[in-house]
């Protein structure tokens, strides 16, 4: 989350907007927390007081959990979602209407890592820490945004672009 907010707080730097992250701490390493995988009702309600606090966007890192918050953007029509862990577009497309983005775990670019190392005789059990740069996370485009890109200027495109890689940089430290 600390990627996010910085992503955020370099927005707000750039173009002079007071956008705020809602639900966690970049100072104290602390939020709002389901406390769990499972626990549907409470990831709603969490999902609701953001609505209520103002959120437009809501980016739910708990797993599947995801799929409360988006049905209720869906039912509320005052959120967009971010998915999580896999390219929700494809995984969770009951809720494409209302996800602009999924941030992916590039589990697939780890496991290759592994494989290559074990064959190669150079295997250590040192940690991995998947980032944008190694591939071990990624961002991917929905067709919301996709849609949106289509129906503005080149122009703009191009400056949006710029201003996803400054934000892909900084995913970079999560």
């Amino acid at each position: 989350m600390d990627g996010f907010a910085r992503g955020v707080a370099h927005y707000n730097e750039v173009k002079g907007k007071s956008v705020k992250v809602l639900g966690w701490d970049t100072a104290k390493k602390d939020g709002t927390f389901v406390g769990g995988f499972s626990d549907s009702a409470k990831a709603l309600q969490i999902s609701k007081n953001f609505e209520q606090q103002g959120a437009d966007i809501i980016f739910p890192v708990a797993g599947g959990l995801g799929g409360a918050t988006a049905g209720n953007s869906i039912a509320s029509k005052k959120s967009y979602v971010i998915w999580v862990d896999t390219d929700g577009y494809v995984a969770a497309s009951q809720y494409k209407q209302v996800l602009l983005s999924s941030v992916v775990k590039g589990v697939d670019t780890s496991v290759k890592e592994v494989i290559l190392e074990a064959a190669a005789g150079t295997f250590t059990a040192t940690g991995y820490q998947g980032n944008l740069e190694n591939g071990g996370t990624y961002w991917l485009l929905t067709m919301i945004l996709q849609i949106w890109f289509l129906q503005n200027s080149a122009m703009k495109l191009q400056h949006l672009v710029m201003q996803l890689n400054q934000v892909r940089s900084l995913f970079n430290n999560l």
